[in-house]
């Protein structure tokens, strides 16, 4: 970004937004604009400011000479009449429009070089401080210092395909080819993938690599990050666990989790965060609920998936775990629950794993009974309970005892 001394505060605490940084080509008009932003820009204000860098050159009067020419130009070719009847002059007006317009270019490339040693040509300044750099490739290190300094949780994974802000058709698909395997497949090896398509080399890079798929007793799982992971990996799930226990109070928007993963220190790419939420929503299967637009979305399927991609701004999720006296309500489910047709067979059951099994009944009872008068009162109100139901763990203390009576 360009700024002169006025915009200059406005241009440096502006947001990033979906960038990682950003660098501001300070414009001094004159020596007292010069002296100015060099105090800005050494001020301690800056030290909060790790993710921006700033320029100062010592000179700018022949970038300012461009700039003149070339309004001038402009002006010309948008009040000239005249010229839509000369197509001489017209082709003569864009040449000399690119002539100056590639030297104003070529002119803020030296205005805005390094320094070079003995000379004064520009001032660096990062974090309050100048940075004295003598060559472009000091330029170049002193931006990868910067992204390791911001994005120090920044797992390295190596998949040109996916690690980025915005996926190729081609790469989409292999995403999707990738979730639908782990939600159909996750007790397999590399999750059934066979050969080597698109989706296996992100699962390699993204899933198997860093342990979060990996062989738990006899079946393979998904897990947190193995203790060969990088510290990163680590990191970010831990900032997931924090962020699901704040979703016991209230779901919170899928939307919130992808722009926390999204910025630093993490600085998540768009292209894997729906992976990395597949993760998350199948290791903490009978925990976590997802909502869309407010409605329980008792089964996690691929279709859902690709509107979590267009629109995660209407899912939401929220963990739910029983403690106090709802588990002594919660064991009597179970019980039922596992004494029947063994729709739960775990030593632990979670909210889930109950609730789940009653969504499923309503949807694959016959349509006669969901239109039945001769049910009782209990059963149609229980019925139309679990129907009606928007909130698992509201079904089970809530709208299911108030059905009963």
């Amino acid at each position: 970004r360009y700024a002169d001394r006025e915009h200059l505060d406005a241009v440096l605490t502006a947001d990033c937004g979906p960038a990682d940084g950003r660098v501001v080509y300070c414009v001094p008009l004159n020596a007292e604009d010069r002296t100015a932003i060099a105090t800005v820009l050494t001020d301690d204000a800056q030290r909060s400011r790790p993710a921006v860098l700033a320029a100062l050159p010592a000179e700018t009067a022949e970038v300012k000479e461009h700039c003149q020419e070339l309004a001038c130009l402009h002006w010309i070719e948008r009040n000239t009449p005249e010229l839509d009847a000369d197509a001489t002059a017209r082709r003569e007006l864009r040449a000399r429009l690119s002539s100056v317009r590639q030297s104003l270019f070529e002119n803020l490339g030296r205005v805005f070089m390094p320094s070079h040693e003995g000379t004064n040509r520009c001032r660096w300044f990062w974090r309050g401080k100048e940075v004295k750099l003598t060559s472009v490739r000091g330029l170049n290190e002193l931006l990868s210092n910067v992204c390791d300094d911001v994005y120090h949780h920044t797992p390295s994974w190596r998949n040109e395909l996916v690690n980025r802000r915005e996926v190729s058709s081609s790469a989409a698909k292999a995403r999707r080819n990738l979730i639908e395997a782990m939600i159909e497949h996750v007790a397999e090896e590399a999750l059934g993938i066979h050969g080597t398509p698109p989706e296996r080399s992100m699962y390699d890079s993204l899933l198997r690599s860093t342990g979060l798929h990996r062989r738990a007793g006899e079946k393979w799982a998904f897990c947190p990050p193995g203790r060969k992971a990088e510290d990163a990996m680590t990191a970010i799930w831990k900032a997931v666990g924090d962020f699901l226990h704040e979703s016991e109070q209230g779901p919170l928007s899928v939307s919130q989790l992808f722009a926390l993963l999204g910025r630093a220190p993490f600085g998540l790419k768009d292209g894997v965060l729906p992976i990395l939420l597949a993760v998350v929503l199948l290791h903490f299967d009978t925990e976590i609920a997802l909502y869309l637009e407010g409605t329980f979305v008792p089964v996690v399927s691929t279709p859902i998936f690709e509107r979590i991609i267009r629109s995660p701004e209407k899912f939401a999720v929220q963990r739910c775990r029983i403690a106090g006296p709802r588990a002594v309500v919660f064991d009597r489910y179970a019980s039922m629950l596992s004494s029947g047709a063994s729709a739960v067979q775990q030593v632990k059951p979670k909210l889930l794993s109950i609730a789940r099994p009653l969504f499923r009944l309503t949807t694959q009872l016959p349509e006669y009974v969901t239109k039945t008068q001769q049910l009782s009162g209990p059963a149609t109100n229980v019925l139309r309970a679990i129907k009606e139901a928007t909130q698992p763990d509201k079904l089970l203390f809530a709208d299911l005892p108030a059905a009963c009576g």
